[in-house]
């Protein structure tokens, strides 16, 4: 049985997060980090530190996407649209938008 990370998402944790186990994917120690700080609270710093790879032993997957195992685990919504000279995409994790706008040939 695999379980996920409830801070970063990610799905092949080897048990439950509790009890000093550490997500490889954002560095959570669990029954440590979270006792002074929200799961909500983790994983904006996981995302203010940059979404990298934690652990140094278990090796990143090949195809890993942080933002893509952020919005699988229902931890982001992607919006799209298009405005009359501009693609609008926004991306939102937990309550922080990361907005992009490319200007688009009229």
């Amino acid at each position: 049985m695999i379980f996920t990370c409830p801070v970063c998402g990610y799905r092949e944790l080897p048990r439950p997060a509790v009890d000093d186990l550490i997500c490889p994917s954002c560095g959570t120690q669990f029954g440590y980090d979270d006792c002074s700080a929200s799961h909500v609270d983790l994983r904006r710093e996981w995302i203010r530190r940059g979404l990298n790879w934690h652990s140094r032993v278990i090796p990143q997957p090949r195809s890993w996407n942080p933002l893509v195992q952020l919005t699988e685990a229902g931890f982001a919504v992607r919006l799209s649209g298009v405005n009359m000279t501009e693609e609008v995409t926004r991306t939102v994790i937990g309550d922080e938008p990361l907005i992009t706008v490319r200007t688009v040939a009229a």
